[in-house]
Order: structure tokens, then C-alpha cells, then sequence
């Protein structure tokens, strides 16, 4: 099978592979659905960083969190 720009279709690949997952996932118990969103929401969450070639890379450090009132206070500010 091959696309219209002639690369090969890996549409069926990719469907043995979600069939894998999923029976893997039913296998040990896993939320699949719930583990996807986590990661989504986690990912959504990260700092990213656009290289000169364009693409775009997590940042190798988190930015700082907002500072409360509490931590605040612990630091003695």
C-alpha cells in the first residue's frame, strides 16, 4: 500500500498497535482512557522551547511555581 505522495501507509501499523495496547492495558487492569488524559493534562502543563530549526522541545527545567502566601512565610519573607 503506498500514499498519494508515495511514502507507505502505516495506517494498519498503527491499528495492530492500538489492538496490542488496549488488550495490554484490559490485560493488567489499566485505565487506558484515564492514564491518557492524566498525560495530556501533564504534558499541556510543561514548559516548551522552539529550537532554531523550529521544533519545539521540553524545556530540561520546570518554571518555578507561583509563590503562596504560605511558602511565602516559610521562607521568612
Amino acid at each position: 500500500m503506498r500514499g498519494a505522495r508515495g511514502r507507505p501507509q502505516v495506517s494498519e501499523e498503527l491499528a495492530d498497535t492500538a489492538i496490542f495496547l488496549l488488550g495490554l492495558a484490559e490485560m493488567i487492569g489499566a485505565d487506558l482512557q484515564e492514564a491518557v488524559e492524566t498525560k495530556l493534562a501533564t504534558n499541556e502543563a510543561r514548559a516548551y522551547r522552539r529550537l532554531p530549526n523550529g521544533v519545539l522541545v521540553k524545556d530540561a527545567a520546570p518554571p518555578p511555581a507561583p509563590a503562596t502566601a504560605d511558602a511565602v512565610h516559610r521562607r521568612g519573607g
